[in-house]
């Protein structure tokens, strides 16, 4: 629901809306198919995406960040470090702790699964009139300034 009763802003907002869902359902299978060539389970690829973003971390908190126990953890990063994605090891700081840090083929699955989805928009905006990109750039400004005001202005997720 949008914070003003301006019916014409409200349709807009609505249209919005349903064209981003269209686009997404229309590239749906360019993206299942990025995805569907990785060969590990929702939690490993979220082990994976946490260990690449935070460089390295520990199994505390991997457990903390998926809401699963340690015994959960420890079989994941198993399975990682059998894939060659992860490295498993002390904490320097804590030796009670287990260290995961990402291997360089973590960093290149993460690296071509963004590929993969830059390289689909590259695809699609080329078939776009540059007068009409230009028009999706100021847009988009909005939409990114929006964005930042309220992830400033708020402690609570978009």
């Amino acid at each position: 629901m949008t914070s003003t009763g301006d019916p014409e802003r409200v349709r807009l907002i609505e249209q919005i809306m349903r064209t981003q869902e269209h686009i997404f359902e229309l590239l749906q299978e360019d993206r299942a198919r990025a995805w569907l060539q990785v060969d590990l389970t929702i939690q490993q690829i979220k082990v994976v995406f946490l260990a690449v973003r935070e460089g390295s971390l520990t199994a505390g908190k991997i457990s903390r960040e998926l809401g699963v126990g340690f015994s959960t953890v420890t079989g994941l990063v198993d399975r990682l470090v059998e894939h060659g994605l992860v490295d498993r090891g002390e904490d320097p700081q804590d030796r009670r702790a287990t260290r995961v840090t990402p291997t360089g083929a973590a960093r290149e699955l993460v690296q071509r699964l963004y590929a993969y989805r830059r390289d689909t928009m590259l695809r699609l905006l080329d078939h776009v009139p540059t007068a009409k990109l230009l028009e999706l750039d100021q847009g988009l400004s909005s939409v990114e300034a929006a964005a930042r005001e309220l992830t400033e202005s708020t402690t609570s997720p978009l």
